[in-house]
């Protein structure tokens, strides 16, 4: 999902919020889009950061700290980012720099690739891909999957 756009803060937001409501009947599996095509070298550092943050159990409310406040994605705004929510900064960026991340963004990647994805963000339901282009309502959309 790319960090940085409008769309991919809506989206997160609504699936988020489905999800929360609905934990026994759905579940949100995030999967990082750093795309080269997509993604400056900035947005795949804040993928990167986001997932060193899981390290210090803050995935989630670091990728909504970019999310909610559009946040600068270069070191300085991942750093307030890290510093509000407590992380060990140190541990955070040993991590980013390290083999385990970029082999993280490496697989994001590829998976990307091998499933078709030039944009983001991208929605799959039950592993069928759902077109975000088309005017949808989100909620209700998701809300049919889980009707008894």
């Amino acid at each position: 999902m790319d960090l940085g756009s409008d769309k991919a803060q809506k989206t997160h937001s609504e699936l988020y919020e489905f999800v929360s409501k609905n934990p026994r009947d759905a579940r949100l599996i995030w999967k990082d889009a750093p795309n080269s095509n997509i993604f400056s070298y900035n947005a795949t550092l804040a993928h990167k950061a986001a997932f060193c943050a899981g390290d210090q159990n803050k995935f989630w409310q670091f990728v909504d700290e970019i999310l909610k406040s559009k946040a600068n994605l270069r070191e300085a705004g991942l750093n307030n980012i890290s510093s509000r929510l407590k992380l060990d900064s140190t541990k955070l960026w040993e991590c980013v720099n390290s083999t385990a991340a970029e082999a993280k963004i490496n697989f994001s990647k590829n998976l990307m690739r091998s499933l078709g994805i030039k944009s983001s963000p991208a929605l799959f339901v039950n592993n069928r891909k759902i077109n975000l282009e088309e005017k949808i309502d989100l909620k209700q959309m998701l809300n049919t999957f889980i009707e008894k």
